[in-house]
């Protein structure tokens, strides 16, 4: 449940709706059983959103940033990808590119790759490779 409360509480933020995010988030927490604390990270993934919708884009940065180092402690190498590449899609590519890459080295599948193609084009202000990215998150319906 704190999955689907957390994808709520990211799709309440990017619509800037506070109070769903708020709602969704607070009803996570309730949700405290250990064996249900990894799903906590998608609810975690909320919170840079929330910080964003308010117009706080340091707080969101550093929040995506927090997380991602969480992750990366924790082995939890898919969340630490989403939250590195939060920080690319909040403004951020610089500070990351290099973690995104080290991150998704080894990592299967075409989305990790995406992200740090994304995180680089951005960081080189490259269009060409912009477009390039884009359409490869439209081919995996992104």
């Amino acid at each position: 449940m704190p999955q689907i409360l957390g994808e709520l509480a990211h799709a309440a933020a990017l619509a800037g709706d506070l109070a769903a995010v708020s709602a969704a988030l607070a009803a996570a927490e309730e949700y405290t059983a250990d064996g249900a604390r990894l799903f906590h990270l998608w609810a975690a993934l909320a919170r840079p959103w929330e910080a964003a919708a308010r117009g706080e884009r340091s707080t969101a940065v550093k929040l995506a940033t927090e997380l991602a180092e969480h992750a990366q402690l924790h082995g939890q190498v898919t969340f630490q990808l989403h939250a590195l590449h939060d920080v690319v899609r909040l403004g951020e590519p610089g500070r990351v590119v290099s973690r995104l890459r080290e991150a998704a080295a080894g990592v299967e599948g075409q989305l990790a790759p995406l992200y740090v193609s994304h995180a680089a084009a951005l960081d080189a202000h490259d269009g060409l490779a912009l477009d390039q990215t884009a359409r490869g998150f439209a081919a995996l319906g992104l």
